[in-house]
Parts: structure tokens; sequence; C-alpha cells
């Protein structure tokens, strides 16, 4: 569950014009949202802490989060999605257990990637090493014949007469 530090309820006697319109902004219809499942991480207290959430949704205005654990979260904050390398300032919205609701109130900033990719399959390394291999000076790995045609057979070495240790004959 996602415990907030503050109330929207503008109905508990506050008189801040803010807080009403968060409270009336729920009745109008949103935009629509993609159903995804990314992993991104919640940023607050000048960067210092953050969070783990996945997005379940999002559109162009906000985003549907889900928690693995309940947290104090705070009413204003930055939420970075991994996968598509961006971060945007966000209000929280709504909360139900371990679901938030958000509305993105700044713009979208490319972040650029925090890991890379860097190992890449083994059969694409093997391929690479043969293809290079098959390019050397000597040409010492090209085929002297053509594709279709059966490759020519080497002589087989003859056989020795010498006796082998512990063969039978």
């Amino acid at each position: 569950m996602a415990v907030s530090d503050e109330t929207d309820n503008p109905q508990d006697g506050s008189d801040d014009p803010q807080a009403e319109n968060a409270y009336f902004d729920a009745d109008l219809p949103r935009e629509r949202r993609s159903r995804v499942l990314k992993k991104g991480k919640l940023i607050f207290d000048g960067g210092l802490r953050s969070v783990p959430v996945l997005v379940r949704n999002i559109s162009n205005s906000g985003a549907k989060l889900q928690f693995e654990q309940a947290y104090l979260l705070p009413k204003v904050f930055t939420l970075h999605i991994e996968l598509d390398d961006f971060e945007v300032e966000c209000e929280r919205r709504w909360e139900n257990g371990l679901h938030c609701g958000v509305a993105f109130v700044g713009d979208k900033k490319y972040v650029g990637r925090e890991r890379v990719q860097v190992l890449k399959p083994s059969d694409h390394e093997l391929v690479e090493k043969i293809d290079a291999d098959r390019v050397t000076l000597d040409g010492y790995y090209q085929r002297a014949h053509t594709p279709g045609q059966a490759a020519p057979r080497e002589p087989t070495p003859p056989k020795s007469t010498r006796r082998v240790f512990g063969k039978r004959r």
C-alpha cells in the first residue's frame, strides 16, 4: 500500500483551491493510456532517494504505477523509465493499495541509458570470428573448390607396420 504524507480530499476543511481542482480533475475524461509493463523508479529528495516501480499503463499526460511494497510517497517527484530513457516530473493524483496514479507536470527529458548491453550472443561472436579467420592474408582457410561441387579428398597417410602398444593382432 502506498501511503501518502498529505491528504487529497478537499472536504477536510482546507481552503486550498489547488487541492480542490485536483479533486475535481478526477471527474474529467482522461487521455487513453497504453498498457505496458516497464521498470522504472521514482526519484525524490533532490535525487537522494529512489523507489523501484512498475509502470502498468502510460499516456502523454500520466501513468499508473505499481509498487512492490508500501512506501511513503511525496506529492511531487521525478519518474525515470529505464526502457524509454526519459524522466519526467510527476504529481501524485490518487492511491489505492500498491497502485498510484500520476499526472505528468513537466516535459519528458531524454537522459540516456544507465546500462548498455555489451555482451553479444555466443553464436554471433562465433560467426564473426569464423568470417575474420576466412579472410586471412595467406589464404589458408580459402576453399579451392566452388560451391555445389564435392571437396577434393586428401590422400590418407599409409598405415604403419609397427606394432602399437596394447593392440592385438
